[in-house]
């Protein structure tokens, strides 16, 4: 027996893709066995409370989609260990990652820790037409350590909201390592004045046409490059990866998003030197 768990769409242009997350654990040998037998409990609570990640997205008949959770329905789960380091003896050790902050530079190929086809990134089995799997897991011992791995659907967080009589109260979260660094969040005023004299400095010498926000957006991109490069200490020729979501309420003229939508109406804007697919 099915049983169809509805969603709702947070975006009108959302891209099909998969989620990849990773959480990264220092162990010895000897407890490795003990970290399996808790992550495979961790994952059995989890999926008995919040079902639809055990289950395919699946088109309704009268339109839209739904989570199509069966009896039956299982998850992909995997445990990589020591088939894992004979096959690539080069793989970086859990100390490596570590001194390198956990760049994904230093991981490499991501398919080496997910569940393919499932890695990160826009593709045909994302989309829900193609009745997608919603989440994989799987748990890759390394020298010093363990990187488990959890791939999901991008619709995966946006189950229907709960009748209010439905919830339950919980504890509140944990409260941060004392080592966590701090976060911010920045909202920037470019006066206009300002604006043409940053113009001014990134026009090209060649007389190519840029925008005052090609102009601001290079900026930002090399003061975060220049704050960030000596804590991940990339490669210095390796090429330089910019990603933005770009709201599209004003680009979109026929017909207009209307005015009293609430959801999000955005994409998501690469250059050419991101290691994707560019349009053609």
């Amino acid at each position: 027996m099915q049983h169809p768990i509805s969603y709702y769409w947070p975006e009108l242009l959302t891209v099909c893709i998969y989620n990849t997350y990773a959480l990264f654990f220092k162990l010895d040998d000897a407890g490795k066995g003990r970290a399996v037998e808790l992550l495979r409990a961790g994952l059995k609570r989890t999926l008995s409370q919040a079902r639809h990640y055990c289950s395919a997205i699946k088109k309704d008949p009268g339109g839209g989609h739904s989570f199509a959770k069966k009896r039956d329905s299982t998850v992909r789960s995997f445990v990589s260990g020591w088939m894992l380091l004979r096959m690539k003896p080069n793989i970086s050790s859990f100390e490596d990652l570590e001194k390198t902050h956990f760049s994904a530079v230093t991981l490499s190929d991501l398919e080496t820790w997910s569940v393919p086809p499932m890695t990160y990134g826009e593709k045909t089995e994302g989309n829900p037409d193609n009745s997608p799997g919603v989440s994989a897991f799987k748990a890759n011992f390394i020298r010093g350590g363990l990187l488990e791995s959890f791939e999901s659907r991008r619709l995966a967080p946006y189950q229907k909201e709960p009748p209010e009589d439905k919830k339950v109260d919980v504890p509140g979260p944990p409260r941060r390592h004392p080592a966590h660094r701090v976060g911010v969040s920045l909202l920037f005023h470019l006066p206009k004045s300002k604006a043409a004299e940053l113009k001014a400095k990134a026009m090209p010498t060649d007389g190519t046409w840029i925008s005052t926000y090609d102009a601001f957006s290079t900026f930002i991109w090399r003061n975060l490059t220049r704050i960030r490069a000596p804590v991940f200490s990339p490669e210095p020729t390796s090429a330089l990866f910019w990603y933005e979501a770009i709201d599209m309420r004003r680009h979109m003229h026929s017909s207009r998003v209307p005015p009293r939508m609430q959801r999000n109406v955005v994409f998501a804007a690469t250059p050419p030197t991101a290691p994707v697919t560019q349009p053609t």
